[in-house]
């Protein structure tokens, strides 16, 4: 069996508000809504769940605003054995040290770090099929095939192009 939950639907959230201020500059002093999470895991049974994350940024979307509302993931799981499954759908690309765990718990700061911001876009989700399991020593694996970043997309001479390069070709599952 895979999960140690009842079945049934679970519904779960987490926001993150920021406050900056710069010693140099009390004028430059910031607050963001940075994000507002709301979740969702449904098990059928004890070898099959769906679980969603639904996620809005900067408290405002609109295209004169910095906002963004987007699904971050959705995916089924489906437990194999006890100990590896297959999830299809929306994921997380297991890359880097925030990605997949990106709360802001589990980061130091403020902020996200810059190499999570840019280099490695979090949170980075794709399309695909992975699967994922861990060995009885404590190791733990994920692998699979997705959707891929979009290289005709990269423009170097953009602001995202230049700030990040592979934020700027990744494809999120969309078109």
């Amino acid at each position: 069996t895979g999960y140690a939950v009842v079945e049934g639907t679970t519904l779960w959230g987490y926001g993150q508000l920021d406050y900056n201020h710069p010693t140099a500059r009390a004028a430059d002093a910031q607050a963001d809504l940075t994000r507002a999470v709301i979740g969702f895991n449904h098990v059928f049974n004890d070898t099959t769940r769906v679980y969603g994350e639904l996620e809005w940024e900067h408290a405002v979307t609109s295209n004169v605003d910095e906002g963004e509302s987007e699904v971050e993931q959705l995916y089924v799981e489906h437990a194999l054995a006890q100990n590896y499954g297959i999830r299809v759908g929306l994921t997380l690309v297991p890359l880097g040290l925030l990605n997949e765990h990106h709360e802001p718990s589990n980061f130091f700061g403020v902020e996200r770090n810059f190499v999570e911001q840019a280099i490695i876009p979090s949170t980075w989700r794709e399309g695909g099929v992975s699967a994922y399991g861990s060995t009885d020593g404590g190791i733990s694996w994920n692998v699979g095939i997705g959707t891929g970043p979009n290289l005709g997309a990269w423009d170097p001479t953009s602001d995202e192009g230049r700030a990040s390069p592979l934020g700027s070709i990744h494809q999120e599952l969309q078109l």
